[in-house]
């Protein structure tokens, strides 16, 4: 039997590091696979929390709207006809 070399030994790390890496990215892959579908869970979980929050308040900017636009019209119609609101007591 012929004695090691350092670059048998080399050559042996070598090869044992580069199928550990494989393994490594091999993991990896299905580590990133799991984190795109939390990922789209959580997008999906964060676009309803959002519709839930935004759809009241967009009810209330609409309705804020129309009084506001109801006292204008009210405004303008008591203009239109003459009466003086420094008058109201």
């Amino acid at each position: 039997m012929t004695p090691l070399t350092s670059g048998d030994v080399l050559m042996f790390l070598l090869i044992l590091v580069s199928l550990l890496g494989l393994v490594v990215l091999y993991n990896l892959l299905f580590i990133v696979v799991d984190v795109r579908r939390v990922m789209k869970r959580v997008q999906n979980l964060m676009t309803k929390v959002e519709d839930t929050i935004l759809k009241p308040i967009a009810i209330m900017d609409h309705v804020l709207t129309a009084v506001m636009d109801l006292f204008e019209a009210k405004k303008k119609k008591n203009a239109k006809h003459g009466f003086d609101q420094r008058n109201i007591k």
